[in-house]
């Protein structure tokens, strides 16, 4: 809609109406991690969007934080990486550019004057398409106005390279200066909700239209507050209070209400949130559970969860007794947890049975598509994560692109293949596994399979005894004779 605007005041100007144009629509997404930030950062770039005509648009993205660089897939959409990609270049290639640079912007300025001197003749026979006529000239507007501002940041490098910018602060004010650039470029910037008062956000020509906060309810209202500055004039926000909550260690601030996000608040006081009841992860029997317990039963299935999965799970059936689905779980009644110095919690039994589990599931791999399914391996300790990390590196060969992660570092991502390790044996008790926020992360998070590695002594609490209760009236559960049969056939593969 912000595009459409854009676009009605650019056939203003070529009608006459108005002498400028309005200045391009311009979003910026925040979440509380840099984790989240990329989730949907990777969904723009993979995607794009539909246009009203059924054409694709890929709009102009930046993103602005650290570690963007590191991962070669978004090192292109990262403001640094750009930054110093122009500090790096060398005085007689900076020359080369600045020279080429300076020809292209004539070329184009040229074309477009040749091009609105003929328009008004064109125009006025009606039997010409005009909407292909704005097109044009609209795509002619932006491959100028582009050239223009990669010939501006060319010219900010000339006392770089003239000798003049001697000191740190020099380079660090030239460097701010490229990096807002980019930003002023972009239609949509990504960046974390700390990162989002960074100076080059802050030297911008122009702010924002739209802000869209993702994972809003894992976000402290202080934090929430920052991006505002921007002057936006809409505010979106998207998340889940049904799931975690940003992480506050002080009991003293938790009582006074900290940690609830602004989400929460408007909620509060009364403003009524728009709830998503189609969803496009998970297959519909690891969507029963959690939206029949945490959301009412109003969750659906887009059809998009009904594909094949990538496992074939009838090829799973050889040399094992276990009838294996996409959702499952495993009891692990037999192993016992220890904890570290630090109070941490691992359970080797459940680690064991991990790394055996994606052997099995190495077997029934089915490719789908060119890209290698996930596998993720999420648990509440990071003691945990620490084992099952070495045992993942002794296997020899898998299929897998496997992940270990807490929990919590894990919401709001997604992994074809989600094993969740409970760890705790519920003889003490299931520990901050009893938040049912918690644990509704930790069962949402799979797309194909979500195989649950838990005691059945955990029944004793009533959160646990309703997925226990749920799992079996679906003959979902692996008896735990099977799981140590299963155990002790471990050897890393």
């Amino acid at each position: 809609m912000q595009f459409q605007k854009y676009y009605e005041s650019v056939i203003k100007v070529l009608n006459g109406v108005v002498e400028e144009r309005a200045s391009r629509p311009r979003i910026l997404v925040c979440a509380p991690s840099n984790g989240a930030v990329m989730n949907v950062l990777q969904r723009v770039m993979q995607k794009g969007f539909c246009q009203t005509d059924g054409n694709r648009y890929c709009p102009a993205i930046i993103h602005v934080g650290t570690n963007t660089g590191q991962q070669s897939e978004f090192s292109e959409f990262s403001v640094e990486t750009r930054a110093n990609n122009l500090l790096n270049m060398r005085k007689e290639e900076w020359m080369h550019w600045l020279s080429h640079q300076y020809h292209t912007v004539k070329v184009l300025e040229a074309d477009l004057r040749a091009q609105l001197a003929i328009f008004d003749q064109i125009i006025q026979n009606s039997d010409n398409d005009s909407g292909y006529l704005y097109g044009k000239l609209l795509t002619m507007y932006e491959h100028r106005d582009r050239a223009v501002a990669d010939l501006a940041r060319l010219e900010h490098l000339r006392p770089y390279h003239e000798g003049k910018c001697v000191g740190e602060y020099d380079l660090s004010t030239l460097r701010s200066a490229l990096e807002a650039s980019f930003v002023d470029e972009a239609e949509i910037v990504f960046t974390t909700l700390a990162s989002s008062g960074k100076q080059c956000l802050m030297k911008i020509s122009h702010g924002f239209e739209t802000l869209i906060v993702d994972e809003a309810a894992q976000a402290t209202e202080s934090c929430l507050l920052l991006p505002l500055i921007h002057g936006v004039k809409h505010c979106v926000l998207v998340g889940d209070p049904q799931q975690l909550p940003s992480t506050v260690l002080s009991q003293t601030a938790i009582r006074s209400s900290y940690d609830r996000s602004l989400f929460e608040r408007l909620v509060q006081i009364g403003i009524q949130p728009f709830l998503l009841t189609v969803q496009y992860r998970m297959r519909p029997e690891i969507r029963e559970f959690p939206s029949a317990f945490f959301y009412e039963n109003k969750l659906s299935d887009a059809n998009c969860t009904l594909l094949t999965s990538v496992i074939d799970y009838e090829a799973l059936l050889h040399g094992h007794d276990i009838t294996f689905m996409p959702y499952l779980i495993f009891d692990t009644s037999a192993g016992v947890e220890r904890r570290s110095a630090l109070g941490s919690i691992k359970n080797e039994f459940e680690a064991q049975l991990c790394v055996k589990l994606i052997s099995i599931l190495s077997a029934g791999i089915q490719h789908i598509g060119t890209a290698m399914p996930t596998l993720t391996v999420i648990t509440p300790y990071s003691f945990q994560c620490e084992r099952v990390r070495e045992l993942v590196k002794c296997l020899k060969q898998t299929c897998f692109d496997i992940k270990v992660s807490t929990i919590d570092g894990f919401q709001g991502r997604e992994s074809d293949i989600i094993i969740f390790s409970c760890v705790r044996s519920a003889q003490s008790g299931m520990g901050f596994m009893n938040d049912a926020r918690r644990l509704n992360v930790a069962l949402t998070r799979a797309k194909s399979t979500l195989w649950i590695l838990c005691s059945s002594n955990a029944r004793y609490d009533d959160l646990w005894a309703s997925l226990f209760d749920d799992a079996k009236k679906r003959d979902a559960v692996v008896p735990s004779a099977k799981v140590q049969k299963l155990v002790e056939s471990f050897a890393l593969m």
